[in-house]
């Protein structure tokens, strides 16, 4: 009886129950690759935090730090029980009207670009194979940001106009920074080399 209704509900009806079906199929179809999505990105941020060991607490400090302060620093990592691993990372802002990437200065950017080396033990930065970065003298890595706004690429260079003094630095790659490499994160590292580190320090 009810299969005799239904089928004559049916045929009345041919069109609204044909739109009604590829409706239901259609938002079924975007439910599961919209879950689909959503568990490829939280997968995808999983690994490359489990990559780039991210540390469970960051605490930053404004001014200079001396050879005493880093034994301090390590004694008393040394004497916490809870503390399984610890490094100091020193970074250097750089003014952006004193930074051109790619021939264009970054005065009117919102981002805060600041030098580092390539960290040893934590909060790496990666290539694109999953490898930490470790550009040489005269080098820089720029955070994949960069690239992905094409304001930069391989081969472009990197100049820094300070106290009368240029250096300028050639871009070898890009670095996955599993901190800061969000559009809405404004903080930028851009990798170089120690040497480079010092002459741009002084």
């Amino acid at each position: 009886m009810l299969m005799r209704l239904l089928k004559a509900d049916l045929a009345r009806g041919a069109v609204v129950a044909a739109t009604l079906t590829a409706l239901i199929a259609l938002a079924a179809t975007l439910m599961s690759a919209g879950t689909s999505l959503v568990v490829d990105s939280l997968s995808a941020t999983h690994r490359l935090s489990q990559r780039a060991k991210l540390p469970d607490l960051v605490q930053m400090h404004t001014g200079r730090i001396d050879d005493n302060t880093l034994q301090a620093i390590d004694h008393w990592a040394e004497a916490r029980s809870d503390v399984t691993d610890h490094e100091v990372i020193k970074t250097l802002p750089v003014a952006r009207q004193e930074l051109s990437i790619n021939g264009v200065n970054q005065s009117e950017s919102y981002n805060e670009p600041a030098f580092v080396t390539s960290p040893k033990h934590l909060d790496l930065l990666l290539d694109d194979d999953g490898e930490p970065v470790s550009p040489g003298p005269g080098e820089v890595v720029l955070p994949i940001h960069y690239r992905a706004i094409n304001s930069a690429d391989v081969g472009d260079t990197v100049t820094v106009s300070s106290a009368g003094r240029t250096t300028t630095l050639t871009v070898v790659g890009f670095a996955r920074d599993a901190q800061m490499n969000a559009a809405m994160i404004p903080s930028k590292r851009l990798v170089v080399s120690p040497k480079d580190f010092s002459a741009l320090e002084q």
